[in-house]
């Protein structure tokens, strides 16, 4: 547990000492090549950072705890987690996070010689489903 409460003191002080804009880094070679990013700066979105890291933290957590791993546990902590970020239900990306926590779930089980094509067709489906579900609601 230290180290999960190191990581929330980490996120806290980053989002309250910096008021950076997102991009800022790259800021020269957008103006070199003439692309504006459209980018926000950092705080200037609906969502709330803390609630966000802490929500994400937790289905780590979750991933790694026996009896709190199951996919469906972990999806619906990710989809919490999504419902934070993207100012939605966590029933509207409930499908999203399912997918991605199995994918999770299988990298996991085949540690030693993980099927990455498996794998990789389980986060396409959900980021595809993410995506669907993100167009339906922000319309």
């Amino acid at each position: 547990m230290p180290q999960q409460l190191h990581c929330l003191e980490s996120v806290q002080r980053l989002s309250n000492q910096h008021s950076v804009a997102a991009g800022n880094a790259e800021r020269p070679e957008r103006e070199r090549l003439g692309i504006d990013s459209g980018l926000k700066p950092l705080g200037s979105f609906g969502f709330d950072p803390d609630a966000v890291a802490h929500a994400e933290l937790a289905w780590w957590v979750a991933r790694r705890v026996p009896g709190q791993n199951s996919p469906e546990h972990v999806g619906s902590l990710i989809a919490e987690e999504y419902a934070l970020l993207y100012e939605t239900t966590p029933g509207a990306v409930a499908q999203a996070a399912r997918l991605r926590a199995e994918a999770g779930a299988l990298r996991d089980e085949q540690a030693r010689s993980p099927d990455w094509d498996a794998i990789g067709q389980l986060l396409q489906r959900s980021y595809r489903e993410l995506l669907a579900a993100l167009s339906v609601i922000n319309v």
